[in-house]
């Protein structure tokens, strides 16, 4: 029995490698990294309309294809060289997910494989290269190319963000069709409209979280650069990315950004107080709570205010003002300024926005979906052929006529109801096991350390924002979007810091 398991142990090092293998072609574990650092930001790009239709007829229109067959390319090298894919915790169970994914995907082919295998390749390479990056060096390199993304995307974000608040100061807003070359030209809304401000990104929701993410590692560059311009560039740009999120109307970024922030307070109350264990939970957790709601009217306050800005900005110089909204309107401009600009009509008589119709219509086919689901990039059309009685359905099909013959419904709008419409009862198990091992783990870690940095504080704070946004719209699972890689990215943080060594340290290894 026991020279089984030593075989056993032994086919697993020879599979998987250890830590030492991560050092056996040291320049790869580099490449990785550069790549990452350029997808994160090339993928962030995308969520900016106009850059899209700029790049339409240009070679970088496909880059996201070519970084996928290039990432394939380093993931199949990694496998027999460094081996770093395998030093991600838990992460077979993230492969098994993936293995029941392309199982579905084999189940559904007849409607297609373009689609299955693009979101295939982007969550392999999420689970394998994103989510292990952090093992792959020490941690002073590390800290170095986090620092360049960081920053590589803080100025792409700054200048979209800049251009998308001036939209909303001198109320710009119009439709237009942004990728001229995909096969849905319905148009995207820009600038300002309907109480909302789209401002050069589409979709909406995914660039708001994306500032959510920078608001928050901003916290750690504050606390960790000492130049004085740099930390300037730092509070201004999350004043921007803040402004950018509650002008929105995002409400999932604004409760990630509240759920960031109690994860914050309970983390800098548990390094403070000294009580005994029971008592020390139950007042920190009590005390977080109040922060965290102390901080909504304070938000309101701000909105409140942001919400006069354009009337004074017209009242200021009336002819400048419709001048510049002449020089850049696209559509009939309104005759007066709206009162409460920032009160969205649309979730007034659906404090939803139709999310409970399109969870409560696939939650009633839960059966349909099984053991492995109907694929990631193929439920829609099972959907739709299927069940056309569902609400989803129909709506698309008497609205959007043309996105319902290409096989397009409402999309799920969960990332959580995108796992399991797409791997099923047995894909939502697996990922079950994994967030419960990671969720034990980082509870151990916290009751062990008496004080918690700041390298772990705002990672789990990041994380934490990701798993509440990933509840209202697509994000985490099977789908391809900066938001998305920067949450694989920092659990991977947060999972590499909680492994212990024998002096009960933290370890970036």
């Amino acid at each position: 029995m026991h020279e089984i398991q030593q075989k056993i142990k032994l086919l697993a090092k020879r599979i998987g490698g250890d830590e030492t293998s991560l050092s056996k072609v040291p320049v790869l574990n580099h490449i990785i990294m550069g790549y990452l650092g350029i997808s994160l930001v090339c993928f962030a790009l995308f969520l900016i309309a106009p850059f899209v239709t700029v790049v339409a007829n240009t070679p970088f229109y496909s880059m996201k294809a070519y970084l996928g067959v290039f990432g394939a390319v380093l993931l199949l090298i990694d496998i027999f060289t460094n081996r770093g894919l395998w030093r991600g915790s838990y992460c077979l169970l993230l492969f098994a997910v993936c293995a029941v994914a392309v199982i579905s995907s084999l189940q559904t082919i007849s409607y297609g494989v373009k689609d299955n295998l693009f979101l295939l390749c982007w969550t392999g390479l999420q689970f394998s290269l994103f989510y292990s990056c952090s093992s792959r060096m020490d941690e002073k390199t590390l800290k170095k190319y986090l620092t360049v993304y960081f920053f590589a995307l803080l100025g792409v974000w700054l200048i979209a963000c800049g251009i998308s608040l001036l939209q909303y100061v001198f109320q710009i807003g119009y439709h237009y069709i942004s990728d001229p070359n995909s096969a849905d030209q319905s148009t995207v809304r820009q600038g300002f409209l309907e109480n909302r401000l789209f401002g050069v990104f589409s979709p909406l929701n995914h660039a708001a979280h994306v500032s959510v993410a920078l608001v928050l590692a901003g916290i750690y560059y504050f606390k960790k650069i000492k130049n004085i311009p740099v930390r300037v560039l730092v509070v201004v740009s999350q004043i921007v990315f803040f402004l950018h999120v509650l002008l929105s109307g995002s409400r999932s970024g604004m409760l990630a950004l509240l759920v960031a922030v109690f994860v914050l307070s309970w983390i800098c109350l548990h390094n403070v107080l000294k009580l005994k264990k029971t008592a020390k939970f139950v007042t920190e957790t009590a005390l977080a709570v109040c922060i965290t709601l102390a901080c909504i009217p304070c938000i309101e306050l701000v909105k409140n205010g942001l919400g006069q800005i354009p009337e004074l900005v017209q009242n200021c110089n009336q002819e400048d003002y419709t001048a510049i909204q002449e020089d850049y309107q696209r559509e009939k401009l309104p005759v007066v300024l709206q009162e409460d600009i920032l009160d969205r009509d649309d979730v007034k008589n659906d404090v939803s926005n139709g999310r409970l119709m399109i969870w409560t219509d696939y939650a009633s086919i839960y059966k349909d979906f099984g053991l492995f689901g109907k694929s990631p990039g193929n439920y829609m059309p099972v959907v739709r052929d299927t069940h056309p009685e569902l609400q989803i359905v129909r709506y698309f099909k008497d609205s959007y006529p043309e996105k319902y013959a290409a096989g397009n419904i409402y999309h799920v709008h969960s990332g959580y109801l995108m796992l399991f419409t797409s791997t099923g009862f047995l894909g939502v198990l697996l990922m079950a096991a994994f967030a419960v091992l990671c969720i034990c783990r980082v509870a151990l870690y916290i009751c062990k350390q008496e004080k918690i940095g700041v390298e772990f504080m705002v990672p789990a704070a990041m994380v934490a924002a990701g798993v509440l946004a990933a509840a209202f719209d697509k994000g985490i699972f099977f789908t391809d979007n900066a938001q998305t890689f920067i949450f694989w990215i920092v659990l991977g943080l947060v999972m590499t810091q909680t492994r212990q060594s024998d002096e009960n340290t933290e370890a970036f290894r």
